[in-house]
């Protein structure tokens, strides 16, 4: 379906109404479909240019401009999943039947917004995988280790020693939520092809989950802080959640001076504490579970609410 026709059918649909069937006696709406008989790829791009109008006056009217492009951008959001061609045929209706009405200023934000949010996921998950006695468990998995075999239910054929095996958890817990994230499990391909694929993925992401760890600091280069650094570079979402996976901080003597910014940030940040389970404990096993579960899964599913509090109220 080519952008002309598309933009034929919403020239007619921006400016008439649907619910109360109007749109149907307009003679530029029955000249379109006299136009495109039979076109059965027109008759699909109509029945979507319709049903997402039918929703936007539902919601729309009696609505200030600035709610109607905090609404909008829900619309944007619940579509993430489409297709670009249904992502576009969205917002160009939204600008068509509601941004004359609109400031500049909202305008620009609701095109920036839009853009941001159609290819947004909702966290980047960064870890280490880093560990100094790679002859045995490394230590995040280790003092993890129950919470782990708890959510990972086919723990006995991991890589305890390779991977890290929380920050899998994690992943696990969010995606169960039908939360979607980027968890990057191999850093094996040269760092030319890896290092723009996790700018781009971190600037996607409505929220950056970091899970901190001493060895992260010892040793540069690191990919935890050029993670770090590029989700400062989001558009609109500056959504953090930092999880302690260790009692104490690692010492500042003990950090590589490259390392010593990126590392005064993270100290510098409220963080959420994951208590250990290096032994079994059902109940803080369990309450490690929730906090992941609820807590951060809660942050994670409000960080779009960020970006709609941003409209410009003229």
């Amino acid at each position: 379906m080519t952008g002309s026709i598309r933009t034929e059918v919403i020239e007619v649909y921006s400016r008439h109404t649907v619910r109360d069937k109007s749109l149907y006696e307009i003679d530029a709406y029955k000249r379109l479909c006299r136009k495109y008989d039979s076109n059965t790829a027109f008759d699909a791009l109509r029945h979507r240019v319709e049903t997402d109008k039918i929703e936007l006056e539902g919601q729309m009217r009696a609505q200030t401009p600035a709610s109607q492009v905090k609404l909008a951008l829900m619309g944007v959001f619940r579509r993430r999943a489409k297709q670009k061609e249904e992502q576009d045929s969205f917002v160009e209706l939204v600008m068509r039947a509601y941004g004359e009405s609109w400031s500049d200023a909202q305008r620009a934000y609701f095109r920036e917004a839009s853009a941001y949010l159609r290819d947004s996921q909702d966290y980047f998950l960064s870890f280490t995988n880093r560990n100094l006695t790679p002859l045995t468990y490394s230590r995040v998995n280790e003092e993890h280790e129950y919470f782990i075999r708890k959510v990972i239910r086919e723990y006995k054929g991991l890589e305890w020693k390779k991977r890290n095996l929380l920050a899998q958890a994690i992943h696990y817990i969010l995606q169960k939520r039908s939360l979607t994230g980027f968890f990057f499990l191999e850093h094996g391909r040269p760092s030319y092809e890896v290092i723009p694929e996790l700018e781009h993925q971190c600037q996607r992401a409505l929220v950056f989950i970091q899970v901190v760890q001493g060895v992260m600091f010892t040793l540069a280069p690191s990919y935890c802080n050029l993670e770090f650094n590029a989700a400062k570079l989001r558009p609109l979402s500056n959504s953090v959640i930092l999880l302690d996976a260790e009692e104490a901080f690692l010492s500042v003597d003990r950090v590589d001076p490259e390392l010593l910014p990126w590392y005064e940030s993270v100290r510098g940040i409220s963080r959420i504490a994951l208590p250990l389970t290096n032994s079994y404990n059902a109940a803080q096993i369990r309450r490690n579970g929730d906090l992941v579960n609820q807590k951060i899964s809660e942050l994670v599913d409000r960080a779009a609410d960020l970006i709609y509090e941003g409209v410009p109220a003229e």
